[in-house]
């Protein structure tokens, strides 16, 4: 597959964009510009890029009129937000850019996969559609994509049967079988493919319960799912034995996109090892 060119601005040395950045430098052809006026002296001596990323660790840094005179030369680019942490309060009590895809920072490995990767096949992109799209518009976008299917029983550990509904109801569309495992259970599931860790928060409490999840299901992946996630809280998750830690709410798509990733990773390590 031929790869996309992309234009990346802005504060992407910020260490909330560190995967973002290397997953651009790996999948796509990628320029680099930390201000506006270097960004348009490149675009007046290269061919316009089929995507332009605005990276943005706090709200402030660009501005919607630095964006229009970027797009005002190459119009025919795609134009993404890539926003921090301090980004995640600005569409409620800020002033956010309009006519971009808006992607946080832990979103951007499935959302982009999705983006660039897959919707080249499957032709269901958001990034493909007009500016003027809104965020309900690009939702039902998403939702017509084509989930990844696999088979096998996913362990989800939440504390309420509603929210293991709503996970049961996800997994489901990629095919996958789910068991519910509530706090306290003295059920334990042999045999799952992944789990699923609903929590809260990544504070000492929290982690140690992730741990037990993580033992007691390994080899097989988990997922932490967590109600806000800084940069902290995603390494700590991680360094706890998660595969990836997601923030609710989440896309259907991008967590069986991560589940899709965690498995298939989790099944080349196993044959590896058994062919050594």
């Amino acid at each position: 597959m031929k790869k996309r060119h992309v234009l990346l601005v802005g504060d992407y040395g910020h260490r909330d964009f560190a995967d973002a950045a290397g997953w651009l430098s790996h999948h796509c052809r990628l320029a680099r510009r930390h201000s506006v006026d270097a960004a348009l002296s490149w675009l007046h001596d290269e061919r316009s890029p089929d995507v332009m990323v605005f990276a943005q660790s706090r709200p402030g840094q660009l501005s919607q009129r630095e964006i229009e005179r970027l797009h005002a030369v190459s119009p025919l680019s795609r134009l993404v937000a890539l926003l921090g942490s301090w980004c995640e309060g600005e569409t409620r009590t800020g002033r956010p850019w309009h006519g971009l895809l808006r992607i946080y920072w832990h979103q951007w490995r499935p959302r982009m996969s999705i983006e660039l990767l897959e919707a080249a096949v499957s032709g269901y992109c958001v990034l493909g559609m007009h500016r003027t799209a809104t965020a309900s518009e690009q939702y039902e976008r998403l939702a017509e994509s084509v989930f990844p299917q696999r088979q096998g029983l996913v362990a989800i550990h939440t504390q309420t049967f509603q929210m293991y509904e709503a996970l049961s109801d996800a997994c489901d569309q990629g095919g996958l079988a789910t068991v519910w495992i509530p706090p306290a259970s003295p059920a334990r599931s042999s045999g799952a493919a992944a789990a699923i860790w609903d929590g809260i928060s990544a504070d000492s409490y929290e982690i140690g319960l992730l741990e037990e999840v993580v033992e007691q299901h390994r080899p097989a992946p988990v997922i932490a799912l967590m109600d806000f996630v800084r940069g902290n809280d995603r390494d700590r998750a991680l360094a706890a034995g998660a595969s990836f830690a997601v923030a609710k709410p989440f896309l259907t798509n991008e967590l069986l996109w991560q589940l899709d990733q965690a498995i298939g990773e989790a099944g080349h390590q196993s044959a590896v090892s058994h062919a050594a």
